[in-house]
This record gives C-alpha cells, sequence and structure tokens, in this order.
C-alpha cells in the first residue's frame, strides 16, 4: 500500500527536467532578464554556441590567481555558478549551503570536472583579500584530490556586470538590477562538452537541485573522469587509483523527518456545499484532507489553487482516505448555484471527494485564520484592484490536515516564481502520501 500510494503521486508529479537560458539576442529583445522560474516556455535549448560567445573577462580568486573566466575557468568543463557578495547575510548563507551539499555529493560522481564558481557582486569592495578571507570562512580549500574546485572570484565591477547580464541575470528595472542586495538567488548550471545550460534555484528542496544539475553535467562525466583523477593524481606526485568497476550511482536520500505539528484543527465549519446540501467539517476527522481558500474574482491564483488540488484529487481521490475542501465566504457572485459551474470547470464532479464549500463571511475569515492558520485578509486599495468588487486579497496556501486532525504543512501553490510553485505542489503530494501510507496511532495511547 505505502509504495503504491507513493508511486501514484511520483507518476503524476511534474517535474522539469530539461532547462535552459535564453540567448544573448533573446535577452536583448526582451529588455530585460530571463523569468525567474526554471525555464522560459518560449525558451529553445542551448547549445555550444551560448558558451562560445561568453565574455572572458580576467576575474582574481581567493588564492590571487589571475584566471580567465571561460578560457580557463569554463572551457571543457561542468560549472555551477552563482553570485554573491561577502556581507550578504540573506539569500547568500542559504545559496552557499546548497553549494556545499553539491559540492560534497558531486565529489565521487564527478570529482574535478566541475567546477563551483562564486562571482562577487560588489567588485569595488569584495577585494581579493576580502575573498580570501570570506573562502577560509567556508573552507573551500581541500587537500582531497577529488573535491571540486571552488572559486570565489573578483575582478572589475564592469566586466562582472556584463558576464551576469550574458547569463541571464539582468533585471528589467535598471534600480534593481544595480542593486546587490536585491539580486536573484539563483545558480547556473552547465556543461560546456554538451552544450547544456540551465538556470536552478538554489532554496528550494536540495534533493530537487541535485538532481536537476546531475542531469544537465550528465552522468556520462563520469567516463572523463579517470583522466582528469590520474592528471590531478601525477601533480600530486603519486600514482592513480582505478576507478571501480561498477558504475556511478546517485547519491541516496537521507532518511526523511517526520512531518512537522503546526497546530491543531479544533472547531469545524459548517456551510452550504455547491449542490445547496449542508455540509460540516466534523466528519472529515479521520481522513487526510487539504484545505483552500479561493476567491473566483482572482483568476490566476484561484486557477493555480485548483489545479494542484485536481492533481491531488487524481492521485489519492480513490483511496477512500482522503477528502479536498475549497472555501469561499458566500457573496452574490459566490452562490452554491454558481460553484456548482465553477467545480466542474475545475474538473470535479459531485461524485469527488471534494467539497466547494460556502459559509458567511466572518465564519470563513475566523476558521482560515484561527482554524488553518493562514493570514487574515489584506484590503486591496482601491486604484489596485483588478476588478472593481475585489475588495481584499487571500492568503491562497493549501493546508493539509492530518487524520488527527494536526496541521502539517502549509503550501504556496500559487507564487510569483514558477519554480517554487512547482515544488510546493510537488511537495504537498509527497506529505500527503507519507501521511496516507503511515498507520494510524492509538487513540488511547497517551
Amino acid at each position: 500500500m505505502v509504495c503504491m500510494i507513493q508511486a501514484r503521486w511520483l507518476g503524476r508529479a511534474l517535474v522539469v527536467l530539461h532547462l535552459c537560458l535564453p540567448s544573448r539576442a533573446v535577452v536583448a529583445a526582451a529588455g530585460g532578464p530571463a523569468a525567474t522560474g526554471v525555464q522560459d516556455p518560449g525558451a529553445a535549448l542551448m547549445r555550444r554556441q551560448f558558451a562560445e560567445s561568453m565574455p572572458d573577462p580576467v576575474l582574481i580568486n581567493q588564492r590571487g590567481e589571475r584566471l580567465r573566466f571561460f578560457t580557463d575557468l569554463v572551457k571543457g568543463r561542468a560549472v555551477v555558478i552563482n553570485f554573491f557578495y561577502a556581507d550578504c547575510d540573506r539569500s547568500c548563507p542559504l545559496a552557499n549551503g546548497t553549494i556545499r551539499s553539491l559540492r560534497s555529493e558531486f565529489t565521487e560522481s564527478f570529482g574535478r570536472s566541475v567546477r563551483f564558481l562564486s562571482i562577487t557582486l560588489k567588485a569595488g569592495t569584495d577585494t581579493p583579500e576580502v575573498i580570501a578571507r570570506y573562502a577560509k570562512q567556508h573552507a573551500v580549500e581541500s587537500a582531497h584530490p577529488d573535491v571540486p574546485d571552488w572559486h570565489f572570484l573578483t575582478g572589475n565591477p564592469d566586466e562582472i556586470r556584463a558576464l551576469r547580464w550574458h547569463l541571464g541575470m539582468r533585471e528589467k528595472d535598471p534600480a534593481v538590477d544595480g542593486d546587490p542586495a536585491q539580486h536573484a538567488a539563483m545558480l547556473v548550471v552547465g556543461n560546456h562538452a554538451t552544450g547544456r545550460w540551465a538556470k536552478l534555484n538554489p532554496l528550494v528542496r536540495p534533493s530537487l537541485v541535485r538532481e536537476k544539475a546531475q542531469r544537465i553535467i550528465g552522468w556520462t562525466a563520469a567516463q572523463r573522469y579517470a583522466d582528469i583523477r590520474a592528471q590531478v593524481a601525477a601533480s600530486a606526485g603519486r600514482r592513480a587509483e582505478p576507478d571501480p568497476a561498477p558504475p556511478v550511482l546517485p547519491p541516496e536520500e537521507p532518511e526523511e523527518a517526520p512531518l512537522p505539528i503546526l497546530g491543531r484543527l479544533e472547531t469545524p465549519l459548517s456551510g452550504v456545499e455547491r449542490g445547496g446540501t449542508p455540509v460540516s467539517t466534523s466528519p472529515l476527522r479521520g481522513k487526510v484532507t487539504v484545505y483552500g481558500r479561493i476567491y473566483t474574482l482572482c483568476p490566476h491564483g484561484s486557477q493555480a489553487v485548483l489545479a494542484a488540488m485536481k492533481r491531488l484529487k487524481d492521485a489519492f481521490g480513490e483511496t477512500g482516505e482522503f477528502h479536498l475542501v475549497a472555501l469561499s465566504p458566500e457573496s452574490t457572485r459566490d452562490t452554491p448555484a454558481f460553484f456548482q459551474s465553477f467545480a466542474t470547470l475545475a474538473g470535479a464532479v459531485a461524485e469527488d471527494p471534494w467539497w466547494f464549500v460556502i459559509s458567511g463571511k466572518e465564519a470563513v475569515d475566523r476558521f482560515t485564520r484561527s482554524g488553518l492558520g493562514l493570514d487574515p485578509p489584506r484590503p486591496i486599495p482601491a486604484e489596485e484592484r483588478l476588478h472593481p468588487d475585489e475588495e481584499e486579497e487571500y492568503d491562497l496556501r493549501l493546508v493539509l490536515v492530518d487524520q488527527q486532525g494536526c496541521i502539517r504543512g502549509r503550501y504556496e501553490v500559487f507564487h510569483p516564481d514558477p519554480f517554487l510553485s512547482q515544488d510546493a505542489a510537488w511537495q504537498i503530494g509527497a506529505d500527503t502520501a507519507k501521511l496516507l501510507s503511515q498507520p494510524l496511532p492509538d487513540p488511547n495511547r497517551p
């Protein structure tokens, strides 16, 4: 049962495997950078020409070595590139943690056929001496012959900006583009030998970042690694050990921690279902339930929420132990009759374990805020409204509740960054599968 439930979700999960960067011409024509998501929908897979046209400025690393970016660091290699600055205390430490994890995991599989390149956004103040101290703090130097190199780099500010723009790290607003504190925390992953390039978000699940980076770098790098390892060993004055016969396999996933308990849903909500039938959430105790607040005046947000709920329904609806509840306050527009057609458009039929519940605004606000732990509605100024009746903006996170009424997660399936929304949609499915696969605790046990 455990494998079947998890396989059902994994088989339906949407995972983007092949990613790409826009060409310099595409960036220029757009007047700004590529979208901040994993992949621009209209971008074509770039091949060797992307790297061949890459700027080749002279940069200085933490050891004081002067290296040309393309000629000495990228050509013929797989690389993971990011931008940072020494006094960054927000996204940089998180990105560095992801890079440190990738570097450790790639030691056995890729070795020194991959390089990590961190380029400062404050070349004026991040001098070679500053980045040397920064690199020492991160303990990047290693005597191990197989640990991938990690270069922290500084240089001419104008040349670094041109390089950053070429890599797709350019904001349309010049004020934002020129402010290092607002830089995008993205990784540029590429393999010059194969011509494959991608932008990845380092702030999502490490296993997802690792999987996508591996696919861009390519497992075939392990075959070339034997020659590189021999060169490193020869330079160290010792004989290289032969590679083991078995093929290199991806690192095993660490044992997953149990889901946190974020609160408890104590008071049920009563309302009217789309067909006009009175319902209460009380009978849902004993089932894994996902709640989501929607409002039909917000087409994009509600569509994202309903699409994520439909994928969950398709994956777990037949288990008999799972239920979905879409909530909305009653209004002149959102009536049970309107919700009937709205649910049909969302792909829900009357027999599905998926309610579309309408209740009084005060009751819905209290249930979502005090019960589910969602943020209170935010008033929308009249000049910002897309519709005259759209007076408030709601927290559209999905909430996962287990069989005992404990809140186990809140998931932002509607987010400006499609990478984060895709990851949240995947994560709620994985967490739902985990809850459905676990045996129910003994209610008599203290």
